[in-house]
């Protein structure tokens, strides 16, 4: 992966974000806010890919905030076309990739509930997440469904199989890429109260089964309006590179948290799809990136492969 040039990522002046994301900082919410952060930063980066995306629409590897708006308003306008509508919920499990991250957010703009899954899921654990959660709708990839997913007809409740990708198609599926390119690219957000419910996110199980947590519009809302004020108030204080490794996955409330606070606080994240430690230690010198979130875990193979190039 090459190395990016910061500096020429486009910065909106300080009133702008002032009015945009202080004065008006308590209409954020979780249906709204990447409308709002889009309007305040327009063409600026948010997240540089290690690996090209191509959906017609957009094509490449630096995502704007007004490419994710994009994204997610094309997503929800094709999930409102099959007929997901206030209040359903949606079950996702893809591999670690950008676009679970938008299928989320598109899934609270509408008004309906995201239900992410680990994709290290197996069949019965997927089935049983599914069913517990009451989800009618599927997202997934290719190789999630080759690996955790094979039969769907041991899925009975789902009524609706949705594919990333249009290659390999399985029968009864329909294909996201395609339904992004033909949906329009306007989309008002749905109004929404503190308490809605906006996703359930589940528990490892480790003592058991998985239990699904909940969470309201607020609760994450208020992580949105902590980063976005943050960053207009103190411009310094985000300013540094940050890079962020998302190998804990978006399924996971920490890499769903992490998400939320790169968008909401206009500071440029790489995106790392897989945890290789010697390709992290590169990036990181390469673009001499300044922040880095992990699990203890990460940091222990990180400081091994420094020792081992030493």
């Amino acid at each position: 992966m090459e190395a990016r040039d910061f500096r020429r990522n486009p910065r909106p002046g300080y009133l702008k974000k002032f009015v945009k994301l202080v004065l008006a900082n308590y209409k954020l919410n979780m249906s709204n806010w990447i409308d709002r952060l889009a309007e305040t930063y327009g063409e600026r980066v948010v997240i540089y890919l290690d690996r090209p995306l191509d959906y017609g629409f957009f094509r490449g590897t630096d995502i704007t905030y007004r490419d994710s708006l994009k994204f997610v308003n094309r997503i929800g306008n094709a999930l409102l076309g099959l007929g997901v509508k206030p209040g359903d919920r949606v079950a996702m499990i893809t591999t670690n990739r950008i676009e679970f991250a938008f299928c989320c957010f598109a899934v609270m703009k509408i008004g309906a509930i995201a239900v992410p899954l680990n994709a290290m899921y197996r069949s019965h654990e997927i089935r049983y997440v599914i069913e517990n959660s009451g989800a009618k709708v599927l997202i997934t990839d290719r190789a999630v469904y080759g690996a955790g997913i094979q039969d769907p007809a041991q899925f009975p409740s789902i009524e609706k199989w949705v594919m990333l990708t249009r290659e390999d198609l399985p029968p009864g599926f329909f294909s996201l890429a395609d339904l992004m390119l033909k949906a329009r690219e306007d989309l008002p957000p749905l109004p929404l109260s503190p308490d809605d419910i906006v996703g359930i996110f589940y528990t490892s199980g480790t003592t058991g089964l998985p239990k699904g947590a909940m969470l309201s519009n607020e609760g994450f809302s208020r992580e949105v309006k902590g980063f976005a004020r943050i960053s207009a108030l103190f411009p310094g204080f985000l300013a540094n590179r940050f890079l962020g490794v998302y190998v804990t996955p978006l399924a996971h409330i920490m890499g769903y948290v992490v998400i939320i606070a790169v968008f909401s606080g206009g500071n440029p994240s790489i995106f790392k799809t897989t945890f290789t430690p010697s390709d992290i230690l590169q990036t990181i010198q390469e673009n001499q990136a300044t922040s880095f979130v992990g699990v203890p875990t990460m940091f222990r193979m990180l400081v091994a492969a420094g020792s081992d190039n030493s």
